[in-house]
């Protein structure tokens, strides 16, 4: 008998959700999906599953679970945030914050529409009751809501994303939802074709270039053969002209779109990070560094005349990563 990995619930958390978002992310291994760990049983407070074993990745691993998870995507939802079926809770909760799901009557057609919406706005309330930013910082952020919602920065899903077929007009993946490295394992089981199995879904429809960003977040291993797995097959649409960046590089912030005015990205080789700066008229700004290496993300505060060279003088851990990926939309601005 196969051993198992029992997990217990946090506060109002619901593990039938969790169990729910792996029985619909496992629906796509017959056509080549990336597989999702099996659902032993599941109540409101324990969830138990069959225990993987891990091993080491390789490049050849990774490039199977990259054309995998492009299977997995297309798939397809009914509309962005759109839950899995067998669920009907209002969302995902991690640490009593909960992740908001979609109705269907009141859902977007766009992505843009519904990450400002049941994305960003929820924990800029949060951060702002929390004076986590400030209200300069909220306005800035609502205007990158506005727009978004008019739809400035959608762009066309993968291509097996775009093709598949779909009950409605919107094209729509199928994602993991929470898709940060240590919810991507690397599977001992030599049964397991991809060598790699899914754990911890907040899955929903959404865009499909979520979960790259969230495998960026930290770093993943061989994340560049991933992406060109996964490319193999499902091409990511005008990458280059969009990011001007390798796609290693994929922009994972919080709610930092091509905001030209406001907003520089720059790539720094010495310490291997991307630096994600917001610099705003009245002398106030805030950048974020992505160490590929490292498990850190944070804000600096600082007068912008001191952006090209110094390092923070105050420091605030941001919300958590659940809170910072979105589709790699940003551009490089000066």
């Amino acid at each position: 008998m196969n051993k198992t990995f029992k997990k217990h619930g946090g506060f109002n958390e619901d593990l039938r959700g969790e169990a729910a978002a792996l029985a619909w992310l496992k629906e796509a291994e017959q056509q080549g999906g990336l597989p999702a760990v099996t659902v032993i049983s599941s109540s409101q407070d324990t969830l138990i599953e069959e225990q993987i074993v891990t091993t080491v990745p390789t490049a050849q691993a990774a490039r199977k679970a990259g054309r995998a998870l492009a299977i997995t995507h297309a798939a397809g939802a009914g509309w962005y945030g759109c839950p899995p079926p067998d669920w009907h809770g209002n969302g995902y909760v991690i640490s009593g914050v909960c992740t908001p799901v979609v109705s269907q009557e009141n859902s977007y057609t766009s992505w843009g529409a519904f990450f400002a919406h049941e994305r960003l706005e929820p924990y800029m309330k949060y951060a702002r009751d929390r004076q986590v930013l400030q209200a300069s910082h909220i306005k800035i952020l609502e205007r990158i809501c506005t727009r978004l919602d008019r739809g400035d920065f959608d762009t066309p899903q993968p291509l097996l994303v775009e093709q598949a077929p779909t009950n409605s007009n919107i094209a729509c993946a199928r994602i993991h939802g929470d898709l940060w490295a240590g919810n991507l394992l690397w599977d001992a089981n030599p049964t397991n074709p991809i060598g790699a199995i899914l754990i911890d879904p907040m899955a929903h429809g959404g865009h499909a270039e979520t979960d790259l960003a969230m495998l960026a977040l930290f770093g993943c291993a061989y994340l560049k053969e991933f992406i060109e797995g996964y490319e193999s097959i499902s091409p990511l649409a005008r990458w280059l002209a969009r990011t001007n960046c390798s796609p290693p590089i994929i922009a994972t912030a919080f709610a930092l779109c091509s905001f030209r005015q406001c907003l520089c990205i720059q790539n720094n080789a010495r310490c291997r990070a991307v630096h994600i700066i917001i610099a705003h008229k009245k002398g106030c700004s805030y950048t974020m560094s992505i160490p590929y290496s490292q498990r850190l993300l944070s804000i600096d505060y600082r007068s912008p005349k001191l952006i090209p060279r110094a390092r923070a003088s105050r420091t605030r851990s941001l919300l958590g990563s659940t809170y910072l990926s979105f589709p790699a939309i940003l551009s490089s601005g000066t």
